[in-house]
Parts: structure tokens; sequence; C-alpha cells
């Protein structure tokens, strides 16, 4: 008999990567809008914005809403996109997370690491409950059910649904 009766799981970097990488996503997303800036400036942007938003919202409590967490996600689109120069009005900047949101829902792009399913599979059938518990915006759900593993967790939980990170 185990002594534990859970394992959790944080969903990015560990589930699941995305194919191409983050940075190659959002350079594609950006030259659809006829914005062209090399991966390294990307990279550099979103490490900046995640120091941004580690520095002010890591520790803070916010509403638990998917309203709260829509307007956070513009507002770092917004940092990402002045950070690399685009001035963005409104427009843009919808147009932006919109593409972005349908380049994150292709097939593959995000993917699941080739032993997730038997890892998982085999602590189901020793007995352990599973869950994620992860750092991750309103969409979590989604993009579990979008790599197919909704079925093997109880509990799948984003910082989002809590108002903290």
């Amino acid at each position: 008999m185990s002594r534990y009766e859970a394992v959790l799981f944080d969903m990015g970097y560990t589930l699941v990567y995305f194919e191409p990488k983050h940075a190659v996503i959002l350079g594609e997303v950006l030259r659809s809008l006829g914005v062209e800036r090399s991966e390294d400036e990307i990279g550099a942007a979103l490490r900046a914005v995640w120091q941004k938003f580690f520095s002010e919202e890591a520790t803070a409590d916010f509403p638990p809403t998917e309203e709260y967490n829509a307007w956070l996600e513009a507002e770092l689109q917004r940092y990402l996109l002045a950070h690399l120069g685009v001035e963005a009005d409104e427009a843009l900047r919808r147009a932006y997370a919109q593409r972005l949101e349908a380049r994150f829902r292709r097939p593959g792009v995000i993917r699941t690491y080739p032993e997730v399913r038997e890892v998982l599979t085999t602590l189901r059938e020793q007995g352990y409950r599973l869950g994620i518990i992860s750092n991750w915006s309103w969409n979590l759900r989604d993009r579990v059910a979008q790599v197919g593993l909704s079925d093997f967790f109880e509990l799948i939980w984003a910082s989002a649904y809590a108002g903290c990170n």
C-alpha cells in the first residue's frame, strides 16, 4: 500500500510542449499581421512579459473569473507588442489574440511528451488519483481536452480559477 493517494501534474513543459516553439508561433502570428521580428527578439519580449507578470501578479490575488483572465491576457499582449516596438491599437491587438488562439488550436501545436499517456495509464492502474494544478489561464481544461488527456484526470485546476498564481 502506497502512502500517497494522488499524483498532481503541472501542464506546460511537464505534460505538454509546443511544436514549433512558443516564440516561433508568436513570430508566425506577427508575420501574418505584417510585423517581422526575430525569434531572439520575441524570446526577449516573452521573458520581459513573464518577468513583469511574475513581479506584479505572482503573489497577487485577483478575481477568479473568465472576464478578469481575458483582461489580463489582453494586458500581457499589449505589453508584449509594445516591448517588440509594435504600435498596436485595440483592433490590431484583438487580431493578434484571435490569430494566436487559432494557431494554438491547430492539431499538433500543443503536444504531449511521448511517455505521458503510458505514465498516466500506469499510475491509474496502480490506483493513484490524478490531477493537474497549473499556473495556466482560463482555457486549461480546453487545452487538456485538445491533447486528449481529460479522461485521465479527476481534477484540472488553473491558477486563473483560483484567483492567484
